[in-house]
């Protein structure tokens, strides 16, 4: 029964792999990598984003600014 799941496993990521290098000899290196980079970088950027809004402060409160910074020190340190 494991060979039959291994081999299932196997065949699988083959057959995507086998695909995945069909299309690129298609459309070409160039357009495939920049289409990966393009999508990967867009996940990032959406999670950079995110992450930068839930942590944004008011930079014209004094007392907030300075938490901040202190916070910033505590976690370097």
């Amino acid at each position: 029964m494991y060979l039959f799941a291994l081999s299932s496993t196997l065949g699988k990521w083959s057959g995507i792999i086998a695909a995945e290098a069909l299309w690129l000899s298609e459309m070409g290196i160039k357009t495939g990598i920049t289409y990966y980079a393009a999508s990967i970088s867009a996940t990032k950027v959406s999670e950079f984003a995110t992450f930068a809004t839930q942590h944004a402060i008011d930079s014209n409160d004094p007392e907030k600014v300075t938490e901040n910074l202190f916070d910033c020190l505590e976690f370097i340190d």
